[in-house]
């Protein structure tokens, strides 16, 4: 009896290990580069905390801010700020802790930094940047504002459309099922802008013959809020997407590939208890 006891406890307690396992944190992969663009800390529909999740499994040498990191534009109209944005923040500063070096390209909603250009040692703020990967491709990186005429020659439109966007995301959160009264966060008229900003303004080219201009192989880049990774040419165009509801961001290998990562679904962030899954929509 005493054995069968002693077999029954060695088993209850493997059963134990197995699931402190299945729930324990996975070890966070060292990267080279980690690329977040459009998170717009001050908006509503900033899905912090699931950014936060996401920077959980990765640990990166150098970390690329590539603008709307903080909605400047939301915060002045009407202050919003909630306990998911600290926890953020406190994250980003485990990052700095760990040595993450930090560069910052503001955009068109934090543009009140691009006169501030300066380097404070583990941070960096200028308005474009040079990333040479692993494997030795410059890589152009800018938030790509200036590349958007709707944004350069009628900003009045897409200030518009940020105001429309923020009243039918707010009809979306008060329905019971936002995923099936809303197919898509943003609205129709946001949606009709940003595909002008792609398709008539020629966005994507635009940028990637800037990119060329600077002798780079690449350019990664965000404001679209269309993450996409693709060859124009022989310059690829990366663009790291958003945090509003691409939930995207590009991560460099330590082999120098880019990687387009994406979290497939609100559900995988709203519920804390299930695993935290990621989709891999390209790479380079």
């Amino acid at each position: 009896m005493d054995g069968l006891a002693s077999q029954e406890r060695v088993g209850a307690e493997r059963e134990a290990g197995a699931a402190e396992a299945t729930v324990a944190a996975p070890t966070p992969a060292i990267v080279p580069a980690l690329f977040l663009s459009d998170i717009h800390l001050g908006s509503p529909h900033c899905q912090a905390a699931s950014l936060t999740r996401f920077l959980d499994l990765f640990q990166p040498r150098r970390l690329y801010l590539v603008g709307d990191f903080i909605d400047v534009w939301r915060l002045q109209r009407l202050w919003y700020w909630n306990p998911d944005y600290q926890v953020l923040l406190d994250k980003l500063g485990e990052y700095a802790n760990w040595g993450t070096q930090f560069y910052y390209t503001p955009g068109n909603h934090d543009e009140c930094l691009r006169p501030h250009e300066f380097d404070l040692g583990g941070m960096q703020i200028a308005d474009e940047f040079v990333h040479e990967t692993q494997d030795g491709r410059r890589l152009l990186i800018i938030h790509g504002d200036r590349f958007d005429v709707v944004e350069q020659y009628a900003w009045w439109i897409s200030f518009i459309s940020c105001r429309v966007h923020d009243k039918i995301h707010g009809v979306a959160k008060a329905t019971e099922d936002q995923q099936q009264s809303l197919p898509s966060t943003r609205g129709p008229f946001d949606r009709t802008s940003k595909w002008l900003v792609r398709v008539i303004s020629r966005y994507e080219r635009r940028s990637a013959r800037y990119a060329a201009k600077k002798n780079c192989m690449g350019v990664v880049c965000g404001h679209v809020h269309r993450p996409k990774l693709r060859a124009l040419g022989d310059v690829l165009y990366a663009n790291a997407g958003d945090w509003v509801e691409s939930m995207s961001a590009l991560v460099e290998q330590p082999s120098g590939e880019l990687q387009l990562i994406r979290v497939p679904g609100v559900a995988a962030w709203q519920d804390h208890g299930e695993p935290f899954e990621l989709s891999l929509v390209d790479k380079s």
